[in-house]
């Protein structure tokens, strides 16, 4: 799979997924968004995000189980994960679900804009 250079966001939450797409694309950051994790692995096979930014805790499918199909499947052995969660065994269960990246939340949005400017290098 060929991955464009851009960034997809699921969150169930509409004002989280908002936020976030608003900020990215005010730093020139092309974004889609998600917010009904069912669709979500349709969606990255379609669009070949770069990044996927997936909260872990969501109604239909939690985060951690789509990273874990992902991982799975060969095709999306260059997508990079990066799981956001305001439990507190977040890190561990982004880390063994297959995510290469952790943010807690809330988070402060100045990092959340240089991990992506990293991954995006």
């Amino acid at each position: 799979m060929v991955y464009k250079n851009d960034v997809m966001v699921c969150d169930d939450n509409f004002a989280i997924l908002h936020v976030i797409e608003l900020i990215l694309q005010s730093h020139d950051i092309e974004v889609r968004s998600c917010i009904n994790s069912s669709t979500l692995i349709t969606e990255i096979t379609k669009e070949c995000p770069k990044l996927l930014i997936i909260d872990l805790w969501m109604p239909k499918m939690s985060g951690d189980y789509i990273v874990r199909k992902l991982r799975n499947n060969p095709d999306f052995n260059d997508l990079i994960i990066l799981c956001m969660s305001a439990s507190l065994d977040g890190r561990d269960v982004a880390t063994k679900s297959g995510a290469d990246i952790f943010i807690s939340k809330p988070f402060d949005m100045e990092d959340l804009i240089n991990v992506v400017n990293n991954v995006m290098k």
